[in-house]
């Protein structure tokens, strides 16, 4: 071979090489531009995700701010619901000391009232005995001054001579005296007593 063929050859196979390494820098360029838009796609989405990343940071600052004042409010409800719990109860219990009460001074009523009104038949009862003594003392003491003014009249039959007759007739006159003051003023109260209206029951309420 001459030297000339050679050259060629080798100027041919440079050229080849010169052109696969053309169309590889092409290649690369274009990978080079993907990497590149690639690069830009990640740092926006880089950017996106910090600003996501921040909002979410304070969004997480608002909802601990939000979970304490939860908590106090909750720790502030269970206290309340504490309270009345134990209001309840306490309320409860108040009720059945009520109810308890409320029975037993409903007996003690009834026992006071069966009571009373067993009393007051008693006294009408009494009353009425006694309004009817009354009356038979106001015909007794009637009768007995009368029958010591009857004795008085026949007092004159009896001789004076006798010192036993003049004490008889001193001791009826003082008896008709004494009678007669005693009747007026008795017959008077006992019978204002005997006609005053006798006591009726009333039931309580």
């Amino acid at each position: 071979m001459s030297l000339e063929y050679q050259l060629r050859r080798q100027m041919e196979e440079m050229q080849l090489q010169l052109g696969l390494l053309s169309s590889e820098l092409t290649e690369m360029k274009r990978r080079n531009d993907e990497l590149t838009m690639e690069k830009l796609n990640w740092e926006r989405k880089s950017k996106t995700l910090e600003e996501k990343n921040k909002a979410l940071t304070h969004k997480t600052g608002k909802l601990k701010a939000m979970n304490k004042v939860l908590n106090k409010v909750s720790k502030m409800l269970i206290s309340k619901l504490q309270n009345a719990n134990e209001k309840r109860s306490n309320l409860a219990e108040f009720v059945a000391i009520l109810q308890e009460n409320l029975l037993e001074l409903e007996h003690t009523s009834q026992v006071k009232s069966d009571s009373l009104q067993k009393n007051m038949r008693f006294q009408q009862d009494r009353a009425r005995k006694l309004k009817s003594a009354l009356l038979e003392m106001i015909v007794d003491l009637t009768n007995f001054a009368s029958d010591m003014r009857r004795k008085e009249q026949h007092l004159p039959t009896i001789g004076t001579n006798n010192i036993e007759d003049t004490q008889i007739q001193e001791f009826v006159a003082w008896a008709v005296h004494q009678a007669e003051r005693w009747n007026q003023r008795s017959v008077a109260e006992l019978t204002k007593i005997a006609e005053s209206p006798t006591p009726t029951i009333r039931t309580p309420l």
